[in-house]
């Protein structure tokens, strides 16, 4: 009629047309979420990762410094009792270190030992404490004194290692005393748990606070 306005809807091949389109918008929408989400998963953990393994290392590598401590030191050296090899930080083996100080306190002086050792496959470092006697480095991972200070469950020690650094145990006389400094590598290599693609790496050179000082000269 004249003067009347007809209207028409959609067709089923539009609405169809519209429906797949909004469903291709909705999945990419979707994807990137799911990616921005894993992206942001995966640099919270990595930041976790570099968190705990500066902890670590700053655990271990503030003990290493400490080694050789005492406060009646001046007593000892470097005539009649001097210091002795025995207070520098010892690697009794590449992923084992021990440090010792305040020895002539009773009973004679505190141990703190720290090494890589694996738990299950995965890698985990571990710390002792004891006072008179030297801890085991090749005692078990399981009891005993030694404890987990990285967590199994969140991240994989892939290595953690001592070696003497270059020209360390320097050694210069002074005023007839052998004075001995020490200086140790540490290197750090982690993961988060089953994602190696996380793996990080830290290293430091330490440098004992309190040179070795012997009676006689410098071989």
């Amino acid at each position: 009629m004249p003067g009347v306005l007809r209207t028409r809807g959609f067709t089923l091949t539009e609405m169809l047309v519209a429906l797949v389109g909004g469903m291709v918008a909705a999945g990419a929408v979707m994807v990137y979420a799911v990616s921005a989400m894993r992206s942001n998963a995966q640099i919270i953990g990595s930041a976790r990762l570099l968190q705990e393994m500066r902890r670590s290392l700053d655990l271990v590598t503030g003990e290493i410094r400490r080694s050789g401590y005492y406060a009646d030191a001046a007593r000892y050296a470097p005539v009649g009792k001097s210091a002795g090899l025995t207070d520098a930080p010892v690697i009794r083996t590449s992923s084992c270190i021990v440090v010792r100080y305040d020895k002539h306190d009773a009973p004679p002086g505190e141990y703190r030992g720290y090494r890589h050792v694996a738990k299950n496959g995965v890698g985990v470092i571990q710390a002792s404490a004891s006072q008179g006697f030297e801890p085991d480095c090749a005692a078990p991972a399981v009891g005993g004194i030694w404890k987990d200070i990285t967590d199994p469950r969140q991240f994989d020690v892939l290595e953690f290692s001592f070696a003497p650094a270059t020209q360390a145990q320097r050694c210069t006389n002074i005023n007839g005393v052998a004075v001995i400094a020490q200086e140790i590598d540490v290197r750090l290599k982690a993961q988060l748990a089953h994602d190696s693609a996380s793996a990080r790496t830290l290293q430091e050179a330490v440098r004992v606070r309190n040179d070795i000082m012997a009676a006689g000269l410098c071989t």
